[in-house]
C-alpha cells in the first residue's frame, strides 16, 4: 500500500479503510453496510498481517497527527506512525467515522 492509495473502498456494500504506515506496516478495517454483508458482524481490523485479523479486535482507536493508535480487546496498543507528508488525514478521519458509527466513543481524534 502506498501513500497515494485510495484510503476508503466500497465494494459490494463493504466499506474497506486501510492506510499504510511508515516501515511498511498496515493497519486495515472492513465493515459490512448491510446485512447480507455482515453489517452485525461487527468491525473487522487487522494489522501488518491477516494472522492478526479478526472481528471486533479493536476496541478503541485515535487518530493522532503523527498516526494511529488502537487499542485492542487484550488490552495491547499498537501504534502506525504515518509516511512523512502524509497528506490523507481527512479523507482518513471520514472514513474511520463511517466504520464506527455505531460505536460510540471507541474513535478519537487528538490533532
Amino acid at each position: 500500500m502506498s501513500q497515494e492509495h485510495r484510503i476508503e473502498l466500497v465494494e459490494n456494500y463493504v466499506c474497506t479503510v486501510s492506510v499504510a504506515g511508515n516501515c511498511g506496516g498496515y493497519f486495515m478495517w472492513q465493515k459490512g453496510l448491510t446485512e447480507q454483508t455482515g453489517s452485525k458482524d461487527g468491525i473487522y481490523f487487522e494489522y501488518n498481517d491477516q494472522i492478526n485479523g479478526g472481528y471486533n479486535t479493536a476496541s478503541h482507536c485515535v487518530v493522532e497527527s503523527t498516526g494511529l493508535r488502537v487499542t485492542l480487546v487484550s488490552t495491547e496498543i499498537i501504534f502506525l506512525e504515518f509516511p512523512k507528508n502524509f497528506s490523507q488525514l481527512k479523507e482518513l478521519a471520514t472514513a474511520l467515522k463511517m466504520v464506527y458509527a455505531e460505536c460510540e466513543g471507541a474513535l478519537e481524534f487528538s490533532i
